[in-house]
């Protein structure tokens, strides 16, 4: 199963009713990071909030059902995953990077990324 983020919340009674309205249409729902909604109140949203995760075959449906339910916009951007999952695959090839989870492979790829031609410049520059 490839869960996605289908959308964030920042309220728990909209992340309950979004999941109900998922599930009772037979979508498998998973919530990340629920408890920062309670502990954290308002602070939750610099952390991103709770995320709501569906299969990526679901996410066509489920962002379909969320819009109908006014848990999103019409005009949201639907979450492709191919960005993720060819940083996901291009951090796997980096030694000891494999061994981390997906996230983290996104994100140290990404930061290697970004930072490779800055180091090349200061370096061109620098000699």
């Amino acid at each position: 199963m490839n869960l996605i983020v289908v959308q964030y919340f920042y309220d728990s009674l909209s992340l309950s009713l979004a999941k109900t309205q998922l599930e009772t249409a037979g979508i498998y729902v998973l919530i990340r990071d629920e408890l920062s909604l309670q502990v954290y109140g308002v602070e939750a949203r610099a952390m991103g909030g709770a995320k709501l995760l569906v299969d990526k075959t679901d996410y066509a449906k489920a962002s379909t059902l969320l819009i109908e339910g006014g848990f999103m916009l019409p005009n949201d951007t639907p979450q492709t995953a191919e960005i993720t999952d060819f940083l996901g695959k291009l951090g796997a090839v980096i030694p000891g990077v494999h061994l981390l989870s997906k996230e983290l492979r996104v994100v140290l790829t990404a930061f290697i990324l970004i930072s490779l031609p800055i180091a090349l410049a200061f370096f061109f520059i620098l000699f």
